[in-house]
């Protein structure tokens, strides 16, 4: 019987006998060889399905592979950490992933940012005594600031120039003083009697306290010098031609007395009685030494003012008859039936009292 060389000749296989230790750790070492280099050899497809899906699948596989290297005590696994990297800097574009934002913007429920604190201390308490009505000063505590300061001085604080001469007021002429009171007329002048300068109101002004301005306090000062003489104000109250006061002055009454240059103008009733007194001698009728006749001061007043002996009599004799009421009171002051033309030298002596 012959065998053909191609055909192998058929041995019965020995009986299944089970690996023993030693084999049984060459192969498991052997097929996690091939596994390992099955594993290097890992390829991504684009176009085969999403990126997404992929880079999620080769990483779960590596992520799995590396744990069961690591239990079983692969030294393979930093290589499967670097191509791990690799796979995921290729997704990126070879640039790493983002950073998370440091600085993450605060979520909705956050608090309101509290107000800062003021600079210069505290805030200022709220006035208490805003939105209320001041209270009225009483007489036992009075307020400073109330009202205006009382014009006329009071007991407790006196005026310390009130009632006495100014030290250059006091040094005026009285037609000094009128030409001034002209000047200054408006500032004078009584809001109930238009165009009139009155009695009253100088005595209203000169009762004024001083208040430091200069032009009030140089009204006042006048009014107080035009007080203590009052033979000036009544020289301008005269009426020009009755010799009558009335308590009224005007610019013309003013602008008259110092145009006149008669040197009796600022003598009073009484006084022009007591300067026909000290001429009477030469003033009286020849006739009747006690009288004075009104026929002789006409004549006399028709005489010059500057002549040496009769000029003082001229000035006695116009003044007389520029005053008719003084000139009828001395006419009359001896007669209850009227006047008869004689001025007596008793009634010159009651007047001049």
């Amino acid at each position: 019987m012959s065998v053909s060389a191609l055909e192998k000749p058929v041995s019965n296989p020995p009986p299944h006998t089970p690996p023993s230790k030693t084999e049984r750790k060459a192969r498991e070492a052997a097929s996690s060889t091939a596994d390992g280099q099955k594993a290097g050899r890992v390829s991504f497809s684009l176009g085969e399905s999403k990126p997404g899906k992929v880079f999620a699948d080769q990483a779960a596989i590596i992520k799995e592979r590396a744990n069961s290297d690591a239990l079983q005590g692969n030294t393979q696994l930093p290589g499967l950490l670097s191509q791990l990297k690799q796979s995921v800097n290729g997704w990126y574009g070879g640039h790493r992933p983002p950073k998370p934002d440091p600085c993450p913007p605060p979520p909705c429920n956050t608090k309101p940012p509290k107000p800062p604190k003021p600079c210069h201390g505290k805030p200022p308490k709220p006035d208490p005594c805003y939105g209320k009505p001041p209270e009225r000063p009483t007489p036992c505590k009075p307020d400073p600031c109330y009202g205006k300061p009382p014009e006329r001085p009071t007991p407790c604080k006196p005026d310390p120039c009130y009632g006495k001469p100014d030290p250059w007021y006091s040094t005026r002429s009285n037609d000094d003083l009128a030409q001034m009171l002209l000047d200054n007329f408006h500032a004078f002048k009584d809001p109930k009697q238009p165009g009139y300068v009155t009695t009253q109101t100088i005595s209203a002004m000169a009762d004024r306290r001083l208040t430091g301005d200069p032009a009030k306090d140089r009204n006042i000062l006048l009014a107080r010098e035009l007080m203590r003489r009052p033979d000036l104000v009544n020289a301008m109250d005269r009426h020009s031609t009755t010799g009558a006061l009335d308590g009224l002055i005007d610019r013309q009454k003013i602008q008259m007395t110092l145009n006149s240059q008669s040197p009796l103008k600022y003598k009073d009733d009484d006084q022009l009685a007591r300067e026909m007194l000290k001429h009477f001698d030469a003033l009286r009728d020849p006739r009747y030494p006690d009288y004075i006749s009104i026929d002789n001061l006409r004549g006399l007043a028709q005489w010059p003012t500057d002549d040496p002996v009769y000029g003082r009599l001229a000035w006695i004799a116009q003044e007389v008859l520029k005053r008719s009421e003084v000139k009828h009171q001395m006419d009359a002051g001896d007669n209850w039936w009227g006047t008869d033309g004689w001025i007596k030298k008793s009634t010159l002596k009651s007047m001049s009292r």
